[in-house]
């Protein structure tokens, strides 16, 4: 790919892009004791209190700064994950969800996308897969105590290519365009087992600069 294409953004126009091949993330955490009926990506920036680039790449809140443009090839969902002993979840920080909570989330949960005023996705959360994380599983050696079985559980098989890829056409989120997108709560669901649980939205493309 050359250094420099032709900007999507109003192609009449003579900027050129340099692109970059990286994703735009955002995360949001669902308290287990009340789930909330939405819950908003990409709306909190990296120098918010708690916040960092593990939980967001966003430096301007809702939007790019100027010249800046992302073309959308795909989304990611993701769901901490948590290490299954026996059956029993064996928590290791505040952000990881048992097995069940993650299918609880994933099968409650729908997802949608919006740039501007207009909506770009609108599906159950599951069926947006993450393709990130840890996947293994462990068994005892037997003897004297029961043998243990371990497993780590995770919204879809970790391949980095398992992802809802756009096939039609690329989607482009233009300079300062607000966008968003949204968990929103289908159906009724009043707790989910403790901890916390933490959710990333991905947007997989091309990140670019517009220059003359």
């Amino acid at each position: 790919m050359p250094a420099r294409v032709p900007s999507p953004y109003k192609p009449a126009r003579p900027a050129l892009v340099e692109p970059i091949q990286q994703p735009l993330n955002s995360s949001v955490v669902l308290p287990a004791a009340a789930p909330p009926s939405q819950a908003l990506f990409f709306q909190t920036t990296q120098g918010s209190p708690g916040f960092n680039p593990v939980y967001t790449n966003m430096e301007t809140q809702g939007q790019l700064s100027n010249p800046k443009i992302f073309v959308i090839r795909g989304f990611r969902l993701h769901v901490a994950q948590s290490l299954i002993v026996n059956g029993t979840s064996q928590q290791i920080t505040t952000d990881l969800a048992p097995k069940f909570t993650l299918e609880t989330i994933a099968e409650s949960y729908w997802y949608r996308m919006f740039i501007g005023v207009k909506e770009y996705l609108r599906t159950p959360m599951f069926y947006v897969s993450s393709g990130l994380g840890v996947w293994a599983s462990m068994a005892g050696a037997g003897g004297a105590t029961p043998n243990t079985f371990g497993a780590v559980s995770a919204l879809g098989a970790p391949h980095h290519s398992n992802y809802y890829k756009i096939t039609r056409r690329p989607i482009v989120i233009p300079p300062q365009q607000n966008f968003q997108g949204e968990l929103n709560l289908g159906p009724a669901l009043a707790s989910f087992a403790a901890p916390d649980a933490r959710v990333w939205n991905f947007l997989e493309g091309d990140l670019g600069r517009e220059v003359m």
